[in-house]
């Protein structure tokens, strides 16, 4: 089901833990709990916070740029994702999957859990945890069809990153990266050349 979004930038001036209501196109509504604002060097926002209620996998990470919100909202029925189309934010529920969407693609795969390895850090014995944070600089690198493929290339890359942070202190990871460079890159690559 696709939707259209309405955004009011005044969550962002939320405090945190304040609860808000988010009404969906197919008459639910979710409690959205507001964790934090993160104002990127790009001109960008991103809000942070949980499903209230749904559990600790319940996460939302949505970046506004030019009033326009990407991200992603992860429920207990499945996620719900917000993409940019010709400038204007969309909902795509998880019946219609980005990677099964017209010109919608996967980029926040979560990968399998292997058998014997750690599904998180607390998992790990207190030895093999780093005390202190690790901060990893991070430059992307991205072409003309990938910036084609989403009206704001730096919301999509500052969600990116939010995303992943979330996800390393969600499961206890010591661990942070940091965006300092995104440039697009001249990348002459064939269709049937292999990825």
């Amino acid at each position: 089901t696709r939707a259209a979004v309405r955004w009011n930038s005044e969550v962002f001036t939320l405090p945190e833990h304040h609860l808000l209501q988010a009404a969906l196109a197919n008459g639910k509504t979710l409690l959205l709990e507001h964790e934090k604002t993160i104002q990127h060097e790009s001109g960008n926002r991103t809000w942070v916070g949980k499903v209230k209620g749904a559990g600790e996998k319940s996460r939302v990470v949505l970046t506004v740029s030019d009033g326009v919100p990407v991200g992603t909202i992860n429920t207990p029925d499945g996620v719900i994702y917000l993409r940019d189309q010709a400038n204007h934010s969309v909902v795509l529920d998880s019946s219609e999957e980005p990677g099964t969407a017209a010109g919608f693609h996967d980029d926040m795969r979560v990968p399998p859990v292997v058998e014997g390895v750690a599904a998180s850090a607390r998992d790990l014995p207190i030895a093999m945890r780093s005390a202190g944070r690790t901060v990893v600089d991070v430059m992307v690198l991205y072409d003309s069809e990938m910036a084609g493929l989403t009206g704001s290339i730096d919301a999509k890359i500052d969600n990116l990153i939010v995303t992943s942070n979330t996800a390393y202190a969600d499961s206890g990871i010591n661990v942070e990266l940091r965006l300092v460079h995104d440039h697009r890159a001249a990348v002459h690559q064939r269709r049937d050349d292999p990825v």
